[in-house]
């Protein structure tokens, strides 16, 4: 398994409707993800 390693703190964490935002304390997005299928 491959590890992960940011440069960043995450500062905001975001759930609404299934959508799940973690912001970065430089305004960036570091992580984006909806449950909506895959197909």
């Amino acid at each position: 398994m491959a590890e992960l390693s940011f440069d960043c703190e995450p500062c905001r964490f975001d759930y609404s409707e299934g959508n799940l935002a973690i912001g970065a304390g430089d305004g960036s997005i570091l992580l984006w993800a909806n449950n909506a299928p895959l197909w």
